[in-house]
């Protein structure tokens, strides 16, 4: 009878670290974070523009929207006109708190295109990836030397 007890004791065990570990795998986070674009307009050196960037993290695929904003003092400016509008899909891989992603473009509003010219003399598209490494730390997550937040969780347009 106590053997029975002990084997079951450990198949809920096992059972319950599984669900957990199913959970965790089918679960959705967003950061935010900003990323630096510099001084884009030289009659005010004092507004900074950035690239708000919210970076959504659904099973092992990764969505990342980047929208352009600028800060003046303590006022922060949305503006739909200004360009740069950024998404990019891709996937992740986990190890030991480090989270590689890569990600391609797959659209982008108001911005430049870019070409290069290939072997037979013609110009191509230039297709843009965002590749980098993240550390998960206490609040967040770390990515080169910026911090992103974790928020609520929201639909973003690199998803739909």
């Amino acid at each position: 009878m106590k053997t029975a007890l002990k084997t079951l004791f450990v198949i809920l065990i096992l059972i319950s670290c599984k669900s957990k570990k199913v959970e965790n795998q089918n679960s959705e986070s967003i950061f935010l974070g900003y990323e630096k674009i510099g001084i884009l307009d030289e009659s005010e050196p004092e507004s900074v523009w950035l690239r708000e960037t919210l970076i959504k993290f659904k099973n092992d695929s990764v969505f990342i929207d980047q929208n352009p904003i600028s800060v003046n003092n303590k006022d922060t400016l949305y503006s739909s006109s200004d360009g740069g509008f950024y998404y990019f899909k891709g996937t992740k891989t986990e190890n030991l708190g480090k989270i590689k992603i890569l990600t391609k473009e797959i659209a982008c509003d108001y911005c430049p295109t870019e070409m290069r010219k290939n072997s037979d003399g013609n110009f191509e598209k230039v297709h843009r990836e965002k590749n980098f490494e993240a550390e998960k730390i206490s609040n967040g997550l770390q990515i080169q030397n910026q911090i992103f937040k974790k928020v609520k969780n929201r639909k973003l347009r690199s998803e739909m």
